[in-house]
């Protein structure tokens, strides 16, 4: 058998290239330890120790089909400049389109809340046109609305506290203001009171 030769330049031992002639890789290995005084003890493996689900996610069938390497031998995938160039782009962009989008939102809200409460003015509106009123109505002027015992609604100049005695009606249901679009501005809406 050939002796295992150590190189002072490439500071390694190796097999003069005699010795590869019609010998096996287990039995190179084997000779190897013995010539530099190791041990090779095999150690037996536990199969039971082995997480076999966890390798399951780790093979497959078909190595040609999945889009990356499959083992240490192959083709390595290294993202190019391009493809960080482009991935840095594609998260600013991203980036900048939910920030736009946030804008955008916070505008939709603002305007269904001026939507809602122009709905609600045109509501107050028409109960007021449907209301008793006993005077001309001028824009920017103050007005309470109560409703009497029957039901029916009117529109009065006097305020729930400015009365000297008990309120005669029913219920009084808002302090509202007449805007210039001829439309009323509920100013406070007044709580129920139990019966």
């Amino acid at each position: 058998m050939a002796p295992i030769i150590y190189s002072a330049v490439m500071q390694e031992w190796y097999y003069p290239p005699s010795f590869f002639n019609n010998v096996s890789f287990k039995t190179l290995i084997i000779n190897f330890l013995k010539d530099t005084k190791m041990k090779y003890t095999p150690t037996p493996i536990d199969v039971s120790k082995i997480n076999l689900d966890k390798l399951k996610d780790k093979i497959t069938d078909l190595p040609g089909l999945i889009e990356y390497a499959h083992s240490v031998g192959g083709f390595s995938i290294v993202p190019t400049k391009e493809g960080v160039i482009k991935c840095k782009a594609i998260s600013a962009m991203k980036e900048q389109t939910q920030e736009k989008l946030d804008i955008i939102l916070e505008q939709m809200r603002v305007l269904a809340k001026q939507a809602n409460e122009i709905k609600d003015r045109v509501e107050v509106s028409q109960q007021i046109y449907q209301a008793a009123v006993g005077f001309q109505p001028d824009i920017g002027q103050i007005y309470y609305l109560y409703q009497r015992n029957n039901g029916e609604r009117l529109l009065s100049l006097v305020g729930p506290a400015e009365w000297n005695k008990p309120c005669p009606f029913k219920k009084s249901l808002a302090k509202v203001k007449l805007l210039s679009d001829h439309t009323w501005k509920i100013l406070e809406r007044y709580p129920e009171k139990p019966d």
